[in-house]
């Protein structure tokens, strides 16, 4: 009767462990989606914000173009447009590589955020430390 009793007590600590445990991921994870879902705004705007300086950079071309076909117009073009495509091409270049760097900190962070859940659950289990799989990404 006693080893019945002793196991019944282990069963329900392990149990309460195992829901501490998956209590723990699942507080985790809405952490990330929240942290992930305000990396995507942050990405979405930059992303709006670069879709309107391609629309100025189209725009002066296009004003460069048809200026460059009106004989009127050729030396007029060569000192309006050339500084505003120049900004504008600028800009887009800066704006695709914030929304490049943000991205990689977003992927950087997932991966750190894994590897800090890893190590979390080594710490509470450490018996099982060879057989934690491998997160992907």
């Amino acid at each position: 009767m006693s080893s019945s009793v002793h196991t019944m007590a282990e069963t329900v600590r392990h149990m309460t462990g195992n829901l501490a445990a998956g209590l723990g991921v699942l507080s985790g994870e809405l952490l990330w989606l929240v942290r992930g879902s305000i990396h995507a705004h942050e990405i979405r705007q930059i992303q709006r914000r670069l879709d309107q300086e391609l629309k100025v950079l189209g725009s002066a071309c296009e004003h460069a173009l048809s200026a460059e076909n009106d004989p009127e117009q050729q030396d007029l073009s060569d000192k309006t447009a050339s500084p505003e495509m120049d900004l504008a091409a600028r800009q887009v270049r800066f704006l695709r590589d914030e929304i490049d760097r943000l991205k990689e900190n977003a992927m950087a962070d997932r991966a750190r955020f894994i590897e800090k859940q890893r190590l979390k659950y080594e710490k509470r289990h450490p018996a099982d430390n060879g057989s934690v799989p491998q997160a992907n990404q």
